[in-house]
């Protein structure tokens, strides 16, 4: 009879045949992009990784409910011993639910984590992943749970949100220089963590800083990971940013997860197309499976969002440049004509009276925009959390009619923001879905306005970014 013993970080199945074997290590596996480009490849890699191992059966407990499902599925009698810490082993509490009333998947989801433990709330933006795992929280409530996400920005905004929706508890943040490890919920930065053990990340802006922790505090998130009960990982595609080696997920996140060995709950949480890059295996390895989808389509059928209406300008080209960073400089930063229309979609929707993000993603650009653009502020990485949040409030209160910024793309909420002028361009879907933060409904607002930018000197860029939008909100494109 095949076996698998299910653990905290790792599982492993044994007493399977080999065909099976290999079969599942050929199943959960994942091609690296321009792997055929590396020396392993010229060795006879053939460019995939492979997180469950056909030699020994092991693999990351995140796989382990599609493992056994496929055990099942090829006809061979199933054995679990689950070693994993069990719910309700450690402290358990009653964190009353006191937030906004719950959508119906907001409370699925609640129920799936009750029945899987395991799992990943794949839902738009905007679409209240954080109530969600709030609610779901207070349905599995333990002492400590964890919530790790990128940002010290992200992280404070979380824990506001806690503090109103579970009053009952204490509610820390750890990170840029605060550690507050409570014996209820700690909301932290992946940075923060990576540092207390000495692995490095790099999945932020190059621009983008934290105060440091000392030694001391390092020594208490040591302490502190292997007893955290649950876990929450917001924005979770950042667990597989492009991950190249054998290790699943990014080796940031790994470490830290792999280090709290007492989870029984693991929830992540994500808003971004997986499928962009290929590798949701890596994160499936690290939180579990996809537990339940929200789609646009759903959210604005239903009015949560609002319909957007995106469109895409022409960019004449740049001729006789073949560097990439030449070419994004020339095509974007500096293109006077692009500038001039970015600063025209900027003055309409201030004569419009409409709160207007523009994303950029060079420094420079952020400011050269700044200085066009009448009445706008310039929000760069390194800018202090209470900063920012100062801002993002003036903003919202029509203080400030116009913020440009490199670091507002991803979960800060901002629901007065009417229109987002996407300055930044590049490849990424998943960036180009989070700077999207006009899509929420607000008193006033009928029709939210992304305005792109089709830019022929990186058009395979472009191209991409206007099928994602084709394919997320048909019928709401417009390419000029």
């Amino acid at each position: 009879m095949a076996t698998v013993v299910a653990g905290t970080v790792q599982s492993q199945l044994t007493n399977a045949p080999r065909p099976l074997m290999r079969a599942l290590s050929q199943e959960f596996s994942y091609l690296v992009p321009n792997s055929c480009y590396t020396r392993a490849a010229a060795g006879g890699w053939d460019g995939r990784l492979r997180p469950f191992h056909a030699s020994n059966g092991t693999f990351p407990s995140g796989l382990l409910a599609r493992v056994c499902a496929k055990v099942q599925e090829s006809g061979e009698d199933l054995r679990l011993v689950d070693t994993r810490p069990g719910y309700g082993d450690g402290d358990m509490l009653h964190w009353a639910y006191q937030g906004p009333g719950l959508r119906d998947y907001q409370q699925a989801f609640a129920e799936d984590v009750l029945t899987y433990r395991w799992g990943v709330l794949h839902a738009v933006p905007r679409a209240g992943k954080t109530i969600a795992a709030l609610h779901a929280l207070s349905q599995v409530a333990q002492s400590p749970t964890a919530w790790v996400c990128e940002r010290v920005g992200l992280a404070r905004q979380a824990a506001k949100a806690a503090q109103r929706c579970l009053p009952g508890i204490s509610v820390g943040v750890v990170g840029d220089g605060d550690c507050e490890l409570t014996g209820d919920l700690s909301i932290c930065t992946i940075q923060s963590l990576a540092a207390a053990l000495q692995t490095e990340h790099n999945d932020v802006d190059s621009d983008y800083q934290e105060r440091g922790l000392t030694e001391q505090q390092h020594e208490e998130i040591r302490t502190w990971l292997p007893n955290v009960r649950v876990v929450v990982v917001d924005e979770g595609h950042h667990l597989a940013p492009g991950a190249t080696s054998a290790r699943e997920g990014g080796p940031s996140y790994q470490a830290v997860l792999n280090a709290m060995i007492g989870t029984s709950h693991r929830i992540g949480l994500s808003g971004t197309p997986w499928s962009e890059r290929g590798n949701g295996i890596l994160i499936e390895c690290l939180v579990g499976p996809i537990l339940r989808r929200v789609l646009y389509e759903e959210l604005i059928e239903r009015g949560l969002l609002v319909r957007p209406r995106i469109t895409f300008a022409s960019i004449p080209p740049v001729a006789g440049v073949w560097d990439y960073q030449e070419k994004y400089r020339l095509s974007i930063v500096e293109h006077e004509k692009r500038n001039e229309l970015i600063v025209d979609h900027c003055k309409q929707f201030r004569r419009d009276n409409v709160q207007t993000l523009v994303t950029v993603r060079r420094i420079k650009h952020g400011e050269l925009l700044a200085q066009l653009i009448p009445d706008s502020v310039f929000l760069r990485g390194g800018t202090p959390g209470e900063e920012v949040s100062a801002l993002v409030d003036a903003f919202c209160a029509n203080q400030v009619p116009t913020l440009v910024s490199t670091i507002l793309g991803e979960g800060i909420d901002m629901p007065a923001c009417g229109a987002v002028v996407r300055a930044s361009g590049g490849l990424s879907g998943i960036v180009q879905l989070q700077e999207m933060r006009c899509l929420t409904p607000y008193p006033g607002k009928d029709v939210a306005y992304v305005e792109d930018f089709f830019d022929r000197t990186l058009s395979t860029h472009s191209w991409s970014r206007l099928q994602i939008c084709k394919a997320m909100f048909p019928g709401c494109v417009e390419l000029q």
